[in-house]
């Protein structure tokens, strides 16, 4: 049995660079195509000059299975680690793929680059970035952790996006015409204005972007003076209920503005006058509504229109109340008239009307919002349940299955015929191959299924604590256990057994450092943990765990680093064979003997390999397919230890990495599954081998698509 389950190797010429993000695709939600309506990339201050720069945007390659489900013109966003911020909007002008520039992103444009799913961008309108406070709500349900979220966003996620950036874009500035560089001077200029508290900064800076005027807000002061005390103290606390603020809101309707930007120093005093506060001349005494509040927060009223559109109600009526206390419209242009002189008493009568507007229409807000949490629950209660169904009706499939491969099989057997699923059965029908976690062309899984090859069926089991991708396994005391892997960017240590017989799962004692890609072989009531690596370093050292002490030990490291390694047992000696040593893919060999306690070299291979299998068949290894640094390959060697050489026999049918191989039969090796090529093709083919014959293709189907797992047989 191989042990070979290891990283895509062709870019793991990664040095020690931090990731980008702890959201792996592994956590991903994993959306359809049809359900992707946008995608959240990440970056940090160090490398988002270079995203906007080149105009592309990249992530680990396991978010690839949603990557690549990017269109031209999908919605895209950046999410900025350093400072916690979002960016937008940025829309897709290519398809998502591998590798567009594959050096992106290292230290001297030499080493591939850790983040190979791609995309080219433009930039859709250039707004003010958010705050993880002000999107978080939007994109709650993509939180797995307190600062961890998925990148994948549905239609509704995306549409409650645009409309939040829409509503503060960055008025005459850069577009997407201009160059990368000017737009993340722009953005990084943003930063800084929205770091600095000094409000004539801010107002100097800011371009006013002026709402079409449905209601114009000159018409509040058109009328008889009146004392309007009472209605504006009554506004005030409607407005602080509302923390109303200023935001310029391009979802409402424009046409041509009436006022401009101001960018005069006169304009600016005026500006920084009014924003705090003071007095503006005129007849009559501003109410405190406006000095409070008109400049200084931003419209939550933006919540509540979201809040609106999604449960299908008007939103004319708030538009037109939010419209009328943007502090931006007080700025009017010469077609304005000046409200100095206006009748107060026509001031109170809006003010008390659009007051009891705003309070009618809270009320409706938070009757809203109870109804769609008590609809969201009973959303989530049926995903609960049409998955649990979903499970049920895999498993009864699987074991309708079975019972048609029996029927089928015994039908065949008394008409003299054979079974059409492989050339030969194997001896011993009862051999299954437990497969557990891995990729399987659309979703990360933690599921674990059992593969009869000679009936052709796959059996859904108990599925694993952790979505795991290339860990491996190794048989113990009659359970099966599953050590380290990898989750997106989260490595663990983390070990769980599977108990056959009453099929449940339990923890174990976890490994001393977290790892993936490496091999685990059983020997002498022992599990050894062999090399690996975690996306940062390769390593050589070999981990022991023995069930009388109940934890993991460190025991003589191998002479070579080795990530995505394979190894195996022959007769008490443990071999473990290539790999990628962290520069180069390996074509040596070393073994170990548990008496003497140290490794030693073999014969090298005469090909460089990672990501392959190794397979014991009549006292020979079987060193099968894998990746050499270039391609995914079909080659096989073999190793007889008596002669102490490694031949090279019939290669495979096709080519294909990352997969499992098991010895069925004792005579017979079976290849599963896999990747074939660096375009990320999974393979569903199934071959077998026999000595005294070449490699066949099997019309085997149950197993389909899937690689990076693990597997073993029981």
């Amino acid at each position: 049995m191989g042990a070979g389950r290891k990283k895509q190797t062709f870019v793991m010429q990664e040095k020690a660079l931090p990731p980008w993000t702890s959201n792996g695709s592994v956590t991903s939600r994993n959306l359809g195509k049809s359900k992707l309506a946008g995608v959240i990339f990440g970056s940090k201050h160090n490398t988002m000059q270079e995203c906007l720069s080149k105009q592309l945007f990249g992530l680990p390659t396991p978010h690839f299975s949603y990557v690549r489900n990017i269109n031209p013109g999908l919605p895209l966003f950046l999410f900025n680690y350093s400072d916690r911020k979002l960016h937008g909007i940025f829309e897709a002008t290519c398809n998502g793929t591998l590798n567009i520039s594959p050096y992106a992103w290292t230290a001297d444009g030499m080493d591939y680059t850790p983040f190979s799913a791609q995309v080219k961008f433009k930039t859709r309108m250039q707004c003010h970035p958010l705050l993880e406070d002000q999107f978080r709500p939007i994109i709650a349900d993509n939180y797995y952790q307190a600062k961890l979220f998925w990148f994948e966003l549905d239609q509704r996620q995306t549409n409650r996006l645009i409309a939040l950036f829409s509503s503060s874009p960055i008025v005459g500035t850069v577009s997407s015409s201009e160059s990368p560089r000017s737009l993340f001077e722009a953005l990084q200029t943003v930063n800084l204005r929205e770091d600095n508290n000094n409000s004539k900064a801010f107002s100097s800076n800011m371009n006013v972007a002026c709402l079409d005027s449905k209601k114009k807000w000159s018409s509040l002061f058109q009328g008889s003076h009146t004392d309007v005390r009472e209605d504006g103290e009554d506004c005030q606390k409607m407005t602080s209920e509302l923390n109303l603020s200023n935001s310029n809101n391009s979802c409402y309707e424009w046409e041509e503005p009436f006022c401009a930007p101001h960018s005069s120093e006169e304009e600016s005093e005026a500006c920084e006058a009014f924003t705090n506060g003071s007095e503006i001349q005129s007849e009559i005494e501003e109410p405190a509504l406006f000095t409070s509040s008109c400049y200084d927060v931003e419209v939550e009223g933006e919540e509540y229109k979201s809040a609106a559109l999604q449960m299908n109600i008007p939103y004319s009526n708030i538009e037109d109340a939010a419209e009328n206390m943007k502090g931006d419209a007080l700025y009017e242009s010469d077609e304005e008239k000046s409200w100095e002189g206006t009748p107060e008493e026509d001031i109170g009568s809006h003010l008390s009307s659009d007051c009891r507007l705003v309070a009618q229409l809270l009320a409706e807000v938070r009757e809203l919002k109870l109804l769609h949490g008590k609809q969201v629950q009973k959303f989530n209660l049926m995903e609960q349940e049409l998955a649990g169904s979903k499970n049920e009706i895999q498993s009864l499939r699987s074991r309708c299955e079975m019972i048609e491969s029996g029927m089928n099989f015994k039908q065949s057997s008394m008409e003299g015929t054979e079974l059409q699923s492989i050339k030969e059965l194997p001896a011993n029908l009862d051999e299954s191959i437990l497969i557990m976690g891995g990729f399987d062309g659309s979703s990360w899984l933690s599921t674990m299924n059992c593969y009869y090859p000679s009936r052709n069926s796959m059996e859904s089991l108990p599925a694993m604590r952790f979505m795991r991708s290339l860990a491996s396994t190794g048989k113990l005391n009659g359970e099966i256990y599953v050590l380290g892997g990898v989750n997106g960017s989260v490595w663990y240590d983390t070990v769980e057994s599977y108990n056959v017989t009453n099929r449940q799962w339990f923890n174990r004692p976890s490994m001393n450092r977290k790892k993936g890609s490496l091999a685990g072989i059983s020997l002498n009531n022992k599990i050894f943990a062999i090399g690996g690596g975690n996306g940062v370093e390769c390593l050589s050292e070999v981990e022991m765990f023995d069930l009388d002490a109940g934890s993991w030990t460190l025991t003589s490291s191998m002479r070579q680093e080795r990530f995505a390694l394979a190894a195996g047992e022959l007769n008490g000696i443990l071999y473990a064979v290539g790999g990628f040593d962290g520069k180069n893919y390996l074509q040596s060999a070393e073994m170990f003997d548990p008496r003497e306690k140290l490794w030693r070299e073999i014969a090298s291979m005469s090909t460089k390999r990672g990501c392959h299998c190794l397979a014991v068949l009549n006292e020979k290894l079987y060193a099968i397919g894998g990746y050499n640094g270039d391609d995914f390959i079909r080659t096989v060697e073999v190793f007889d230890p008596r002669r102490g050489v490694w031949t090279i026999t019939e290669p495979m049918n096709e080519t294909r990495g990352y997969s499992a191989a098991a010895v069925i039969g004792g005579d017979t090796i079976y290849v599963f599954g896999g990747m074939k090529n660096k375009k990320m093709e999974l393979s569903e083919t199934v071959e077998c081998y026999k000595e005294d014959r070449s490699w066949e293709l099997t019309n085997l189907t149950a197993f389909g698509k899937r690689c990076y797992f693990s597997a073993v047989v029981l």
